[in-house]
This record gives structure tokens, C-alpha cells and sequence, in this order.
């Protein structure tokens, strides 16, 4: 339960750099999904409509399963992205979370893809 709490509590420190937030970060939500495993999204995943959009009748199966079993781990990415991103330092990154929060097709999907950003994006104080 302590380690639920310290990723949920997990945010970039003022003056922390983003390299060094991710570190700490990355380390906070390997030890929660070690504990509660790596497929703890996976139905929450099967309930999406990008999971349903995958599902086409005259697709071949095993083609299918195979962008299912794809989409799923992807999502469990895509979570941590949300957090490592929706946590960072506000004073710097508000901008760019107002700017990301008005179309979801703006939401970085992967860690990497969230670090980039941040560290390109101009700090707003």
C-alpha cells in the first residue's frame, strides 16, 4: 500500500530537473506495478473504444488478437505517460497541460514522448 501511495504522490519538485523527476518517478511506478502486476489495466483496456475499434468481423483472427494483445500493453504505457505528465511541475508546465487537456490527440502516449516535450518546452514563470 506504501508504494500505491508514493506513485500516486509522485510529482516534480520545483527546481527538480525532468530527467531527475522521471527517474524518480519511473522507480515509484516499476515498484507499484511489480506488486500489482503488469496486466492490471488489461481489462480496463478490453472496456475502450480504441480496443473495440479493433474488433471488425471481417478481420483475420489471429491479426486481430495479435493488435488486441498489442493495444493492451500499450495502454498500461499510456498510463504511466498520463501520470509521469499530469504531475509535473505546474509552475513550469501549465501551459502545456491546458494545451493538451483541449484535444486528447495531444496527450503523449509513452515517457519518452512526455520528457521530450518537457524538457523542449519553454517553463511559463
Amino acid at each position: 500500500m506504501e508504494s500505491l501511495k508514493r506513485f500516486t504522490n509522485c510529482t516534480q519538485k520545483q527546481n527538480e530537473s525532468v530527467n531527475d523527476y522521471r527517474r524518480r518517478f519511473e522507480a515509484q511506478a516499476d515498484q507499484v506495478f511489480e506488486i500489482l502486476g503488469n496486466n492490471v489495466l488489461r481489462v480496463y483496456a478490453t472496456k475502450t473504444l480504441g480496443y473495440l475499434d479493433l474488433c471488425s468481423p471481417e478481420d483475420n483472427l489471429e491479426d486481430t488478437k495479435a493488435l488486441q494483445d498489442t493495444f493492451k500493453k500499450e495502454v498500461l504505457e499510456a498510463f504511466k505517460a498520463s501520470a509521469f505528465f499530469y504531475s509535473c511541475d505546474r509552475s513550469c508546465f501549465q501551459s502545456m497541460l491546458d494545451k493538451a487537456n483541449q484535444t486528447s490527440k495531444e496527450y503523449p502516449t509513452m515517457i519518452d514522448q512526455v520528457a521530450k516535450a518537457l524538457i523542449n518546452h519553454k517553463p511559463d514563470n
